[in-house]
């Protein structure tokens, strides 16, 4: 009975602390609980939990797994175990244990929306509408459903279905800022659409924090610019850029450093004596570039052709060089490479593939708009020796300006306008250096280009991707694949020449943002 007592009381304290987000005390806790009581399944639970939000998915899959030794249906440590599947990149794992939980409890409210999230993830929006359908008749006042479903609708280019959705975020929890960005980016702003003041007086509300503050400022901006209001537009872009700016403590020296390596790995290799991947069909077609340089709108076009499936943005490429290959932050390698003209990429080749296989497609080609492969062009011409590099460029002033006027998660160059100067040409540097090193591998293709003579380069691009040219290619517009970046609208309209030259608009406003442009 005292056990008993004492490894309740010991339940509560280590909830307390996971719930205060100290998952190390967590870990250190459970793990010496876990081996005087092996038969309470909840330490297992929080250990794995813990494990994962400190991102050894590894460990916590094997944490959940010796639990479920212990209960084998054991449905809160089955759902966590799926996610960590699906981070991993176990899908077939995932998805299997997603639609087990669904069997074993059909009113399990979170695992609709997890198994919505993980179709919506490979382009699958059908399925994963009808699992949030499905969540909704659980539990219809989730602001995080309402959020899933709006986003949702917002790239399928569906802006009613997706504006109601945000709308009854806002009506569940009117400070849920992400709602407001959803709907000023789903149209034209005007006045008696929706009230700018409405967002000034959130903004010093007490009951949000400042990454909320700092995308009420972006939705502001955006919203004084369909004015024409451009003094007050910079205005706000600047203090939202500046809130951000303040929570991510960005250096710009680590950069240098990286680009600098990465330059010093490949400067002496010759791409001739690589051993690459005999095997590639040459069926990938990478699309990179500097954000907001019109790689959503090119991989619409290619997209829209009856070969090519578009897989968006996805960053799982450079999600298996991080986990398998090397240390992104340092661009260090993490295993030991003695050679790289003879290291076996096939690890890596079978989990891309692995990849791919997941979305629901018979097409032969796919597009990866994964702009910052930019920085692994080296890697990529080794292991997709036969694959098609489209290098996306723009009028760099109406490109950093675009780039300032947005919020990036995980990009945090962008919130200064010195940075994302110096990124620029951080950027611009390593691309010049690639073009000496692979040539003809990399395909340059400039938006102003492409809107002022659109059929004649869209010919050339398709030509290049070894693809006969098809009418819809040109419009594009109708194409219904999910878009996930900021040009989400702009891609549902036909070619316009509005964002050409918009720099021109704000004077002098970012003096700092165009120096030496």
């Amino acid at each position: 009975m005292n056990n008993q007592i004492d490894i309740n009381n010991e339940i509560k304290v280590l909830m307390n602390h996971f719930n205060s987000k100290q998952f190390d005390f967590v870990i250190q806790k459970s793990l010496k609980l876990v081996k005087k009581f092996p038969k309470v399944i909840i330490l297992y639970n929080l250990l794995g939990s813990s494990l994962q939000n400190i991102g050894n998915l590894k460990a916590a899959a094997e944490v959940f797994n010796s639990g479920l030794n212990i209960q084998e249906k054991y449905v809160p440590i089955m759902n966590n175990l799926s996610n960590v599947y699906k981070k991993l990149g176990e899908f077939k794992k995932a998805e299997n244990l997603y639609k087990e939980i669904i069997k074993l409890d059909p009113k399990h409210f979170q695992v609709y929306v997890n198994y919505g999230n993980f179709k919506r993830d490979f382009n699958q929006t059908e399925e994963a509408i009808n699992l949030y359908t499905k969540a909704l008749e659980i539990n219809s006042n989730s602001v995080e459903l309402h959020h899933n479903l709006a986003l949702t609708y917002q790239g399928l280019g569906k802006i009613n279905e997706s504006n109601k959705h945000a709308r009854k975020c806002l009506d569940l929890n009117p400070h849920f800022t992400h709602a407001d960005v959803i709907i000023i980016n789903n149209f034209t702003y005007k006045e008696d659409d929706y009230s700018i003041e409405d967002m000034e007086k959130k903004i010093v509300s007490e009951e949000i924090n400042d990454i909320e503050k700092q995308l009420l400022h972006f939705s502001i901006g955006k919203a004084f610019e369909s004015k024409k209001d451009y003094n007050k537009a910079a205005e706000n872009f600047k203090i939202g850029n500046q809130i951000k700016k303040k929570i991510t403590n960005y250096k710009i020296e680590k950069d240098i450093e990286k680009f600098e390596k990465i330059k010093k790995l490949f400067e002496k290799i010759d791409f001739k004596e690589v051993k690459t991947n005999k095997n590639d069909l040459g069926n990938k077609i990478f699309i990179l570039g500097m954000p907001r340089s019109g790689s959503t709108l090119v991989e619409q076009i290619i997209s829209s052709h009856s070969k090519v499936y578009g897989l968006g943005e996805t960053g799982y490429l450079e999600k298996i060089f991080k986990k398998d290959l090397i240390d992104l932050d340092k661009y260090e390698f993490k295993t030991d490479i003695q050679n790289l003209l003879e290291y076996d990429f096939k690890q890596i080749v079978n989990k891309y593939d692995t990849f791919l296989s997941f979305f629901n497609t018979k097409k032969s080609f796919f597009t990866d708009k994964s702009l910052f492969n930019f920085l692994h062009l080296g890697f990529i011409k080794i292991i997709f020796p036969n694959s098609k590099i489209i290098h996306t460029t723009r009028n760099p002033k109406d490109n950093l300006l675009s780039i300032y006027k947005n919020s990036f998660a995980g990009l945090n160059w962008t919130n200064d306008e010195r940075d994302v100067n110096k990124f620029y040409f951080l950027y611009k540097d390593l691309m010049n250096f690639w073009q000496k090193k692979l040539g003809n591998f990399i395909y340059e293709l400039n938006y102003e280009s492409l809107i002022n003579g659109h059929e004649k380069k869209i010919k050339e691009l398709l030509d290049y991707c070894n693809l006969e040219f098809e009418e819809k290619c040109l419009e594009f517009y109708k194409n219904k694949n999910q878009v996930k970046t900021a040009s989400i609208i702009q891609v549902r309209k036909d070619f316009y020449k509005s964002s050409i030259d918009l720099y021109k608009s704000y004077g002098n406003n970012f003096k700092d943002l165009f120096k030496n442009l």
